[in-house]
């Protein structure tokens, strides 16, 4: 294949596990819809970077500032429970 690549595709790598069969995959959910692959789910080999699947992961660290700010005057003695 040859030229400039002209676009991408999101996928959210939500999980991983191992079949019954001992190989090791990554669980993601397409951007598609739930009438794609198993409800919009699909599974991907683990371990041998499938379509590059391991060298180009992106992700974000959360700021807990905000949950700081939410939870700054509860009283952390005080019973949660509902």
């Amino acid at each position: 294949m040859t030229g400039d690549v002209l676009g991408g595709h999101a996928v959210k790598l939500i999980g991983w596990g191992t079949t019954e069969d001992g190989e090791d995959y990554w669980l993601l959910a397409n951007q598609w819809n739930r009438s794609w692959g198993d409800d919009g789910y699909f599974k991907i080999k683990r371990g041998t970077n499938e379509c590059g699947i391991e060298q180009d992961v992106v992700a974000g660290l959360p700021s807990s500032k905000n949950l700081i700010k939410e939870f700054a005057d509860v009283d952390p003695t005080r019973d949660a429970s509902v």
